[in-house]
């Protein structure tokens, strides 16, 4: 993937696929902490500078036949900024690649290693994994190019950043080389260019609202029927009240009609009752 991205650099450095600020740059930026060259290399010839940025797009477009499905891969592990460098060596046919990729977070920079590592093992040009140690996660590959040149190169991350490191020879003479400028790099690398309190993945989840359904409040409509079912219920037992007092109230006897007679267990009497008056005067 190294070699393939150097054509990266030749679109991005050359202008043809300008590089789009985001709201947000890595800081520091990342032409200050990748490694100058070592003596005796120079800008290759085919650049009218150094250093230059990358977009995803231009990143994607060095996949053969897969452009829509890496520039979506590289979107979901929050692609931001691509910085790189093609240096060569003409007295001793090499050349050296260098970038770096800031993503938003570590678990981006991560998904994306763990991505290239997949794509580049079915390289047909890919021979074998190189090792190396004190470099956190990483992955080296071997080459070996129709052409003969052979190629060492070094994918690692740090912090939320992916470095790609290594060389191209016209010899199987760069492993050492590669090893050690990976390492070098890794040193001189901050331990991010975005806090991690700002990775996506460390983001604290906004404290949810309780949603009208699960507020505790009555309906109006549930209000009003209580209400309803209250007064019926009031009226009913001042009804029921009313119904037992003229149920226990004593009968009153009423005034005897003139003339009128009535029996006392033994004989019919036309005098009053005891308790009523005669109601005739005096």
């Amino acid at each position: 993937m190294i070699r393939s991205v150097a054509s990266v650099f030749l679109l991005a450095i050359g202008g043809l696929l300008p590089f789009a600020p985001t709201d947000t740059q890595p800081s520091p930026a990342a032409e200050t902490f990748l490694l100058q060259p070592p003596s005796g290399f120079k800008v290759a010839q085919s650049v009218p500078v150094p250093a230059g940025h990358f977009t995803a797009n231009a990143l994607a477009g060095t996949f053969r036949g897969q452009f829509e499905d890496v520039s979506t891969q590289l979107q979901a592990d929050g692609f931001v900024d691509g910085y790189g460098y093609v240096w060569v060596n003409a007295a001793g046919n090499l050349e050296l690649i260098e970038y770096v990729i800031a993503f938003a977070g570590g678990g981006g920079a991560n998904s994306w290693l763990k991505y290239a590592k997949t794509y580049d093992q079915h390289e047909t040009t890919f021979r074998h994994e190189d090792s190396i140690s004190g470099i956190g996660n990483h992955f080296g590959e071997h080459y070996v190019y129709p052409s003969r040149d052979v190629g060492d190169y070094f994918l690692f991350v740090k912090g939320n950043d992916m470095f790609g490191v290594g060389y191209t020879s016209t010899r199987d003479n760069v492993l050492n080389a590669a090893m050690a400028r990976a390492k070098q790099q890794y040193d001189n690398a901050p331990e991010f260019t975005f806090p991690p309190e700002a990775w996506p993945e460390n983001a604290k989840p906004a404290a949810a609202e309780p949603s009208p359904s699960a507020s505790p409040t009555i309906p109006v409509q549930l209000l009003a029927a209580g209400l309803v079912l209250l007064i019926v219920i009031g009226v009913g037992a001042v009804f029921l009240q009313s119904y037992r007092r003229q149920r226990n109230a004593s009968p009153v006897a009423q005034p005897m009609a003139p003339g009128a007679s009535w029996w006392d267990g033994e004989r019919w009497r036309t005098d009053a009752p005891p308790g009523e008056t005669s109601g005739r005067g005096p």
